[in-house]
């Protein structure tokens, strides 16, 4: 009995160990291929870690009280995809961030958001919890667009402290303005040109859709540049 906790623990902590490989290796080393077998070598430990969990069963013939394993089998997959959830929920948001350190372009974030997808397929997870993972990684990119579209990113030109305290309070990730609001700013202060317009579309459909009206123009987003008082 002491051996079997020895190697329950071994399991579970080897589990963890590499689930934290997961974040260092997507955050730190960039490397999504890597990151991505961490994710599912933990899982599998983490699996092995909990066998313990499961009712009489002999290794011969797996036989025993058969109903109860496979309730058991199956609440203690749930409980591991739910953890390969937040992990890839926590992987995909610091990758996010780290691109406003000088970190990840955004073919590599794509390229990690559709491998950590994949992972997540593989291991069984239904496509309807995908977007639990994602929520931070759409959340980050919608308040990206906001501040392309108003120019945060760049001193604007010509006006005085009230628009730029109006500014500010449009910029917090917490409350996200819509189109609308973003649109009636811009309109307020005579900065609504047909390029930033097609912005605000573009974030309206990044809201409905999940994903980029103009993927291409995305990519050069900072060429939008700062609001100017004509």
């Amino acid at each position: 009995m002491r051996n079997q906790n020895k190697m329950k623990w071994l399991y579970l902590i080897s589990g963890f160990l590499f689930l934290g490989a997961t974040l260092v290796s997507g955050f730190l080393w960039q490397s999504a291929g890597l990151a991505g077998v961490f994710g599912v070598v933990g899982i599998i430990l983490m699996f092995f870690g909990n066998l313990d969990k499961f009712t009489e069963f002999s290794y011969a013939g797996f036989s025993g009280k058969t109903r109860d394993l496979i309730k058991q089998t199956e609440n203690t997959l749930s409980e591991l995809q739910s953890l390969a959830i937040i992990v890839a929920k926590a992987t995909l948001s610091l990758v996010k961030r780290s691109g406003r350190m000088g970190g990840y372009g955004d073919d590599e974030e794509e390229k990690l958001k559709k491998d950590l997808l994949v992972v997540l397929e593989e291991i069984g997870i239904p496509k309807d919890r995908y977007a639990e993972a994602l929520q931070d990684w759409h959340q980050l990119t919608k308040f990206d667009y906001v501040h392309v579209i108003l120019g945060i990113y760049h001193a604007p030109v010509g006006f005085d402290t009230e628009m730029l305290t109006e500014r500010k309070d449009l910029s917090s990730i917490e409350d996200l303005p819509t189109p609308d609001r973003v649109r009636e700013f811009l309109t307020k202060w005579g900065v609504l040109t047909p390029d930033r317009e097609e912005w605000i579309r573009d974030y309206e459909h990044y809201i409905e859709k999940g994903e980029h009206r103009r993927p291409e123009k995305w990519k050069d987003r900072d060429s939008l540049g700062a609001l100017r008082k004509n």
